[in-house]
């Protein structure tokens, strides 16, 4: 089998971070060629992966992105109508490489869509997309059940919920730490984008609230970006933010608890990719009550809590920096709770659903 896939824009983010698993397992079986942005991130440099890639970022200008866009995409539709087969696989990662689908197609290939998140805006560019995907999918996965009931029925494709999966490479590295690993975590930590939906503003205000403890913030963006940010929100002298990495490992090394404060009434995470990484850790987790986190955190190991209840979450972070057993307990539950989410038994799945 060939397969050739489309992912818009190659960052540190969850969903090439997902999709780099399904490439690396691929180019050990098949023919594998990649479309994706030329940005350094998750999907840079996989081995047996053939590329083939273009200049992509986004523009404070709307119409500029929007050109950029629409020029991405008829980059894609082009290429892949002119050299795809119809026994091809076309994998588009997210709805945005429409062109990918729009030119499989028209050559009778099949299309797969790997879904991870809902939230483009505006709605009528949304309506577009969605229109696209069901004119020309085969087959959907969906990182969560939330997200399925939430953008599902897309007449005749074939949809499937499949969770999304730690890579080997890091459950080696966690397992590592955790046997010897000899410094006491202190950290509050929370990995996001520098969007005002992710509940940045949240955190800033948390970590003013609790002046002795140590935050550490890491951003999906440049140093550029983040100082502009940083101007106009002075940041609490208890917390160090940093830009986009590829190592995420430290950070989890020096956390105490891992939390997410997106707005639940803006931002419904459709899975929670931190939540499953701070559990492989041991590490407990406070994240919002909705969307795919509720699949996934119980309270064996984490706790469910809006970032507009900042008061309740400062007194829950206050009880497991005083009560070691009560952390302890936690910290074995995550432990316990992540085996679901290793890797084998989600290739298996993706394998069966694109093979099929």
């Amino acid at each position: 089998m060939k397969i050739i896939g489309a992912h818009l824009f190659n960052d540190y983010s969850g969903s090439p971070l997902v999709f780099s698993q399904l490439l690396k397992h691929w180019g050990q079986q098949h023919e594998v060629l990649l479309y994706t942005s030329s940005q350094k991130g998750r999907l840079s440099n996989i081995q047996n992966i053939h590329y083939r890639l273009y200049r992509y970022r986004w523009s404070k200008n709307k119409l500029v992105t929007l050109f950029k866009f629409l020029k991405v995409n008829l980059y894609l539709f082009f290429f892949i109508l002119f050299t795809a087969k119809k026994s091809d696989l076309i994998y588009v990662n997210t709805l945005l490489p429409f062109g990918a689908a729009l030119a499989a197609k028209i050559k009778g290939a099949t299309v797969v869509y790997h879904m991870h998140e809902t939230s483009v805006q505006p709605a009528s560019f949304k309506a577009f997309l969605k229109g696209v995907q069901k004119f020309t999918a085969d087959k959907i996965i969906y990182v969560s059940r939330f997200l399925k009931e939430l953008e599902g029925e897309n007449g005749r494709a074939a949809e499937y919920v499949v969770h999304n999966s730690l890579s080997d490479n890091f459950i080696v590295r966690a397992e590592h730490h955790l046997l010897n690993g000899d410094k006491k975590p202190e950290n509050v930590l929370m990995l996001a984008s520098l969007r005002e939906y992710k509940g940045v503003k949240e955190f800033f205000e948390l970590a003013a609230l609790m002046p002795q403890v140590p935050f550490e913030l890491v951003l999906n963006a440049g140093k550029p970006e983040i100082d502009a940010y940083l101007e106009l929100h002075p940041k609490p002298d208890n917390l160090i933010v940093h830009e986009a990495v590829e190592d995420v490992h430290p950070f989890y090394c020096r956390a105490k608890v891992v939390i997410n404060l997106s707005r639940p009434d803006e931002w419904a995470e459709t899975f929670g990719m931190t939540s499953v990484e701070a559990m492989k850790y041991g590490i407990p987790v406070i994240f919002p009550p909705v969307g795919g986190p509720v699949e996934i955190v119980t309270p064996d190991f984490g706790f469910l809590i809006s970032c507009y209840q900042l008061d309740e979450i400062v007194q829950v972070i206050t009880k497991l920096y005083s009560d070691d057993v009560l952390y302890q307990s936690l910290s074995a539950g995550a432990v316990n709770a992540v085996t679901r989410y290793y890797p084998a038994s989600f290739l298996q799945q993706i394998d069966q659903i694109i093979q099929s």
